[in-house]
């Protein structure tokens, strides 16, 4: 066998005294019957595999450093554990967004307070805009002022012509009660299809945020840092905060169906106002 002083020395990307020679200290733990230590004196190029890494084969120590140096790519021993965490806490999300939960946890794991401080940054915009965004709607609807208009409308189709009117005549302007409430129905449409809108932001807003907080979650039910308090104390933070945002987003259908329902009300209130009440109103007006 050759003497390894004679073989070229390997790229090291890990210090840690402890680890095993020939193997990189992040490495995945090899399979059974596989020699862990086993590196070839000159190992076949391999192509880069951007899936999951199979049981079957062993990595070759090089191959593996430039994948990790040029993607970021993590081999944590605590990986697959979080993985096993986040489906279990998550059992009806995970399969359809595993890809993407695991994408967070590897840019968690090993724990950076840069990281674990910014993770969901975007998510998290995302979603108070959205909040903001829903209430802005409601407070324009609640200013419009469609049930007062209507109310105004009916009270003027339906006052006695005062003594001043009946001697002068015509004083008062006439009002096209129809057109009015022509124009009024109109306005109302721009609500539904603006809660409609918001609604399919917000299930999205909300589908981005519970990816992240599974992420959060399983590494915080995972992985421990006793050297470094400060990072875990920022994790646990972190899925806290995520956690209040996503009860709150989940509050948001709810208020955008409300609104809808309130549109719904006034929309027919001002088909019957139009074409049943008024119409009786007018008809019942004395002629002069």
């Amino acid at each position: 066998m050759t003497n390894p002083s004679d073989e070229p020395k390997r790229l090291e990307f890990d210090t840690t005294p402890e680890r095993t020679p020939g193997r990189l200290a992040f490495d995945a733990p090899s399979t059974a019957g596989v020699p862990a230590a086993r590196v070839p004196d000159r190992p076949a190029p391999q192509a880069l595999d951007f899936g999951p890494a199979s049981d079957k084969a062993v990595r070759a120590a090089p191959a593996d450093a430039i994948g990790r140096a040029l993607f970021g790519e993590s081999n944590h021993p605590l990986l697959e554990a979080c993985f096993r965490a986040a489906q279990a806490s998550f059992p009806n999300l995970y399969p359809d967004f595993a890809p993407r939960i695991e994408r967070h946890i590897r840019q968690l794991v090993p724990l950076k307070l840069a990281t674990v401080a910014t993770i969901g940054d975007g998510a998290l915009e995302t979603a108070g805009n959205l909040v903001e965004a829903v209430a802005a709607t409601t407070r324009e609807f609640n200013e419009f002022g469609a049930a007062d208009m209507m109310a105004g409308l009916l009270a003027q189709a339906t006052r006695k012509a005062g003594m001043f009117e009946r001697w002068f005549g015509a004083a008062s302007s006439h009002v096209d009660y129809r057109a009015a409430l022509g124009a009024l129905k109109q306005s109302l449409g721009f609500f539904p299809r603006r809660t409609e809108e918001l609604a399919a932001k917000v299930r999205h807003a909300e589908e981005n945020l519970v990816v992240v907080l599974a992420a959060l979650s399983a590494v915080a039910d995972v992985v421990r840092v006793p050297d470094d308090a400060g990072v875990e104390r920022t994790l646990f933070d972190r899925r806290n905060i995520v956690g209040q945002a996503v009860q709150q987003i989940r509050i948001q259908p709810a208020q955008l169906r409300g609104l809808d329902e309130r549109v719904t009300d006034l929309l027919s209130r001002a088909d019957h106002l139009m074409n049943v009440v008024l119409p009786a109103a007018l008809a019942a007006r004395p002629q002069r």
